[in-house]
């Protein structure tokens, strides 16, 4: 599709499909990458103490690939300094998708989303800084979504947004994510080859991706 990335597609795809090990791997280079900014926000607040609160995306009961990812994140951020104290923060979605979500565009991806809710189940303004971590940017949707919610509940904490990857230019096809989402796992012997190793190697973290995945299986 002549875009370029700068990971592996096959192992985003098993991270997206509960590889657990991937998500740490991201977590970790999602710190690497953002830590001068973060140490930066860190330092010019002067605090003794400073509190932060990392969200993924929203979800109702069951987790998705990127909350996971933000939970390493938070994990990781937490060992950096003594400085600071990390936890991790929930948004609450009113249902989940049952449309392949990455092949819609940004209109349609707004229209979907607009008839739910997000809400805070925890509130960023007890803590001092509130990131936002999510795997990949590609039509802005999840981010509008988010930052409305942020200004409908009148956040004074310091927001961050974070992403794993993000699309530099919006030349992608609608079908661009779902592709990257589905591709180890778009033949028949890639699923059973997938889900055999992340279950054999203990390695794996029901999503909710996952679950209807493997829901809609024969």
């Amino acid at each position: 599709n002549g875009i370029d990335l700068t990971f592996s597609k096959e192992e985003y795809s098993q991270f997206k499909y509960g590889k657990e090990s991937l998500a740490e791997q991201f977590a970790l280079e999602l710190l690497a990458r953002n830590w001068t900014s973060i140490s930066t926000q860190i330092n010019a607040l002067n605090k003794e103490k400073v509190s932060i609160v990392v969200y993924g995306a929203p979800y109702n009961e069951i987790l998705v690939a990127s909350t996971i990812l933000a939970n390493f994140f938070a994990d990781f951020l937490n060992k950096m300094s003594r400085n600071i104290v990390v936890h991790t923060g929930k948004i609450s979605r009113q249902h989940s998708h049952h449309d392949d979500y990455g092949k819609m565009d940004a209109t349609k991806r707004l229209e979907s989303l607009a008839g739910e809710t997000f809400e805070f189940v925890t509130n960023p303004d007890e803590y001092d800084i509130a990131i936002f971590v999510d795997d990949i940017y590609i039509t802005g949707a999840h981010e509008t979504r988010v930052y409305s919610l942020i200004e409908r509940s009148n956040v004074k904490a310091k927001c961050v947004f974070m992403y794993y990857a993000k699309l530099e230019e919006n030349v992608a096809p609608p079908e661009f994510e779902s592709e990257i989402n589905m591709c180890a796992i778009d033949t028949t012997d890639k699923i059973v080859e997938h889900f055999k190793q992340i279950f054999d190697d203990s390695d794996y973290e029901f999503n909710t991706r996952t679950v209807k995945f493997l829901l809609s299986q024969d």
